[in-house]
């Protein structure tokens, strides 16, 4: 498979290849927040994984789709990307707190500022012990009770 380099705003670049995944350039500070190997950091590595293979199925440049890199279930990367679609910036917010480009935590902060406090602690709680369906409630009605 080519390898894609990723250019992010602070001109470092990474090169990643969707055979392999972006769980081996995940930084440090962002392992250590999550946990290297939590449930979220391996729908992260395949969220931006999947991101990066749909940029080059639209170019032409993926050569073999069932090679793509995925160390997550299906319904945590699709649960993953339900909670970013719920705040502003939120795939961008992502990426760069995975790689390095903004500081550890910001996704957690981001959805605590759109959600409310302690959002995003309730949400991953649910959805690292495999509930995505509580995980999905709480994003659609975030300040009810239990929720």
């Amino acid at each position: 498979m080519t390898d894609e380099s990723v250019a992010p705003d602070a001109g470092r670049r990474v090169d990643v290849n969707v055979d392999r995944g972006f769980r081996e350039v995940l930084v440090s500070t962002f392992l250590a927040h999550y946990g290297p190997e939590s449930l979220f950091v391996r729908a992260t590595s395949d969220v931006l994984t999947r991101a990066l293979a749909d940029m080059m199925r639209a170019k032409g440049l993926l050569k073999n789709e069932r090679t793509v890199a995925s160390i997550a279930p299906p319904i945590a990367v699709e649960a993953l990307n339900e909670l970013l679609a719920t705040v502003p910036g939120g795939h961008r917010t992502l990426y760069d707190d995975a790689l390095g480009y903004g500081p550890a935590g910001e996704v957690a902060r981001l959805v605590d500022a759109n959600q409310g406090s302690g959002s995003f602690l309730r949400w991953s709680t649910a959805f690292e012990s495999g509930d995505f369906s509580a995980a999905s409630r709480m994003l659609h009605a975030p300040d009810e009770p239990g929720s």
